[in-house]
C-alpha cells in the first residue's frame, strides 16, 4: 500500500480485537486503518477455519477450452475464496481477456504442451489518480481517502518456469544453510527437501496427467513453495545517547531530520543478491504520484522522455526537482512481473506541465501505457540504472539511507518486483519504529505484498486434440439453494 500513510500499525500477533476512541483524543488514520484491517483478519480467518484455504463456489473459476479451437481457454463466472479473500468474476472470461490479464515476458498464450493453471490474488492501493471517481468535486476535487482493491489473476506454471523460479528459491535457501549455525542447519534443510519433493511431485504429476486428487495436494505444496525464500531485511537508526535536546540534532543522532517520514525499501529487479535483485526507497512511501497527461514522446537519439503531467504536487513535500529519480508506471506493469523503467529528471517546465527524463538504459518499453509517474528518493550509491544493489550481510555491514536510517539484508533471500519493507522513522524519538529481537532490530520478511496462490487445475495442450483440463479445488454449494 503506497498511500500518503504516517504509519501501519496492524499486527496479527498482537491479538487486537478492535479499535477503542477515546474522548478529546486525537484520531489518526492509522487506528482507523488497523480497526479495517482487523476486521478483515477476522472475517478471512473465519472463512478459513470454517471451510479451508482454498474454495470456489459451486462451479466458479472451471476452466475449458475454447469452443472455436483457439489458444485461449474460459474461465467461469463466480466466487472462489483464497486465503480467506473473495475473487470476484463477474461474467465469464477467458484467460486473455480476464479483468486483470497477466502476460508474462509479453506474452499472451498460456505454454503450448501442458502446466498448472492456478489463481493469485493481492491487495493493491488505488487512488483518486487511477479511479477518479474517488474525488468529490463538491469539495473542489481534492484528494481525500484511497482505496483497497482486490485483484486476482489465473495464471499458468509450465515445467520451465517452476524450474526456473524453483532454482532461485533453492539458491537462497543454500546461502542460508551455507552461513547457519549447527543448531539452525535442521531446519532450513527440511525446507529445502520440501521445496525439492514439490519440484519432483510437479514433474510426475504432469507425467500422468490427468493423475489423481492427490496431485492437487502436490500442486498446492509447490505454490507454497514458491514463498520458502521470502528476503529478510533490518532497519535502525544509531542513537546517541548523549544528545536530549529535541531541539538540536546532532551529527551522530539516530533519526537527523525535523519531519516524520514513513520509509519504503521496494524491490526493483527480481531475482538474489548475485548482481541481478536491485532496490529503491521513499522516504513518503512512495505516495508522490503524478498523472500522466497524454502519452510520453520518447527521443531516441537522447533517449530522453518528454512527459506530461496533470499536477507539480501540492508542495516540495509532494513535488518534482530536477536529479530526482522517477519511475513511468500503470497498470500493465503492476500486474505483469516486470520492473518500470526509470530515468532521472532533466528539465521542469512548470508553465506546459513537461518534464524531461533521462533514461539512464535503452528500453523496448512501449510508453503508451505508462499513466503514471511516481518519484523516489534513493540518491547515494546508486548504480547507472538509478537503483541500488542488494548485498546482503549477517555481519556489522549496513546500508545507509539517508538521516541516519541503515537497513540490512540477511543471507539468502529471493527478492521479487514490487515487495516491500515500511520503515516509519520519528523526530520526537530519533529512532525508527522496527521490532526488536534479543535487543536488536529484528529480521522480517516484507511487509507486502501479500500474494495468495491456489491450485485451479492440472492441463495438457496438443494440437490434436487442444486442451484437456483436470479440476484441483474443493467446491461448496449454498445451503438454501
Amino acid at each position: 500500500m503506497n498511500g500518503d500513510f504516517a504509519r501501519v500499525t496492524f499486527d496479527s500477533a498482537a491479538r487486537f480485537s478492535r479499535v477503542l476512541l477515546q474522548q478529546g483524543r486525537i484520531l489518526l488514520e492509522a487506528d482507523f486503518n488497523e480497526q479495517s484491517a482487523i476486521h478483515h483478519h477476522f472475517l478471512r480467518s473465519l472463512i478459513v477455519d470454517l471451510i479451508g484455504r482454498h474454495w470456489r463456489a459451486g462451479d466458479s473459476f472451471t476452466l475449458a477450452a475454447d469452443p472455436q479451437g483457439t489458444a485461449d481457454f474460459s474461465i467461469s463466472a463466480g466466487h472462489f475464496y483464497l486465503d480467506g479473500i473473495l475473487c470476484e468474476n463477474d461474467s465469464a472470461c477467458s484467460y486473455a481477456t480476464q479483468p486483470w490479464p497477466y502476460f508474462p515476458d509479453a506474452e499472451q498464450e498460456p505454454p503450448t504442451a501442458g502446466g498448472l493453471a492456478y489463481l493469485e490474488c493481492w491487495e493493491r492501493h488505488v487512488s483518486a489518480l487511477q479511479y477518479p471517481g474517488l474525488r468529490e468535486v463538491a469539495l473542489g476535487g481534492i484528494d481525500t481517502a484511497s482505496r483497497a482493491q482486490i485483484v486476482w489473476q489465473v495464471r499458468v506454471a509450465s515445467q520451465t518456469w517452476v524450474d526456473a523460479h524453483l532454482a532461485l528459491v533453492l539458491g537462497a535457501l543454500q546461502l542460508r544453510l551455507a552461513i547457519a549455525k549447527p543448531e539452525d542447519r535442521p531446519s532450513i534443510q527440511l525446507v529445502i527437501d520440501h521445496v525439492t519433493n514439490s519440484q519432483t511431485a510437479f514433474t510426475n504429476a504432469l507425467a500422468n496427467f490427468p493423475g489423481a486428487e492427490a496431485d492437487c495436494a502436490t500442486a498446492g505444496d509447490l505454490l507454497d513453495a514458491l514463498d520458502a525464500a521470502r528476503p529478510l531485511m533490518r532497519a535502525r537508526a544509531v542513537h546517541d545517547a548523549t544528545e536530549d535536546d529535541p531541539c538540536s540534532l546532532s551529527a551522530d543522532a539516530a533519526f537527523r531530520s525535523r519531519e516524520n517520514q514513513l520509509y519504503r525499501i521496494e524491490v526493483h529487479d527480481s531475482g538474489l543478491a548475485d548482481g541481478h535483485a536491485t532496490i529503491k526507497w521513499s522516504r513518503e512511501n512512495a505516495s508522490v504520484v503524478f498523472a500522466i497527461r497524454g502519452a510520453p514522446k520518447l527521443d531516441a537519439e537522447s533517449n530522453t522522455l518528454s512527459v506530461g503531467l496533470e499536477s507539480f504536487g501540492h508542495d516540495h513535500r509532494t513535488g518534482l526537482c530536477e536529479g530526482q529519480w522517477v519511475e513511468l508506471t500503470g497498470d500493465a506493469f503492476e500486474f505483469t512481473p516486470v520492473a518500470p523503467p526509470l530515468g532521472q529528471v532533466l528539465k521542469i517546465d512548470r508553465t506546459r506541465h513537461t518534464i524531461v527524463v533521462q533514461l539512464q538504459q535503452k528500453t523496448t518499453v512501449d510508453f503508451a501505457h505508462c499513466t503514471l509517474l511516481k518519484r523516489w528518493d534513493q540518491h547515494d550509491g546508486v548504480n547507472a540504472a538509478g537503483v541500488l544493489q542488494v548485498e546482503e550481510h549477517n555481519s556489522a555491514a549496513w546500508l545507509p539511507l539517508e538521516r541516519g536510517v541503515e537497513v540490512q539484508f540477511r543471507v539468502g533471500g529471493y527478492y521479487r518486483t514490487g515487495d516491500y519493507w515500511l520503515v516509519p522513522a520519528r523526530v520526537a524519538s530519533r529512532d525508527v519504529g522496527w521490532p526488536q529481537a534479543a535487543g536488536r532490530p529484528a529480521a522480517i520478511p516484507p511487509h507486502g505484498v501479500q500474494r495468495h496462490r491456489a491450485a485451479l487445475a492440472y492441463f495438457k495442450r496438443d494440437a490434436a486434440d487442444g486442451w484437456e483440463f483436470g479440476r484441483c479445488g474443493c467446491s461448496m454449494l449454498p445451503l438454501c439453494p
